[in-house]
């Protein structure tokens, strides 16, 4: 037992290290735990950024719970009102796991994980699907 703790201890290591060098090299907005002005803040200097990328049109970013249905709609109207249309759909919300084994996490971190990355995804493809085919995309 000792042993393959040990092991399982050094591979542990050896992935936060990699990950720390992924990290590193990665440009991220990190919009997790902040509070509204940060989070306001965090978007428009993204934003600011991604306009520097040659041939980007116009850029916009609304915040929503995708675990919470009445805020995917929101957010289907706030962009259909705005733009008239939404051609495509990307679900791109969602958490990182810890660097853990799956067997070691908790109850709250695994209903997260399935809250955001099942059940949010789950969501929006119903509420985005049901406009689009309202808008006249075909099946």
């Amino acid at each position: 037992r000792e042993k393959r703790k040990k092991k399982q201890e050094e591979k542990q290591k050896e992935r936060n290290k990699k990950t720390t060098a992924k990290k590193k090299n990665a440009k991220k907005v990190d919009l997790k735990k902040k509070s509204d002005a940060d989070l306001a803040q965090s978007l428009v200097n993204a934003k600011k950024e991604l306009l520097k990328i040659k041939g980007i049109g116009d850029i916009d970013y609304f915040v929503c719970d995708i675990t919470n249905e009445k805020d995917i709609i929101n957010l289907i109207d706030k962009t259909h009102n705005k733009y008239n249309t939404i051609d495509f759909w990307i679900n791109n919300a969602g958490v990182n796991q810890p660097d853990m084994y799956f067997w070691e996490l908790d109850d709250k971190t695994i209903s997260k994980l399935v809250d955001i990355d099942l059940k949010g995804v789950m969501y929006c493809t119903n509420a985005i699907t049901s406009f689009m085919l309202k808008q006249g995309f075909k099946k």
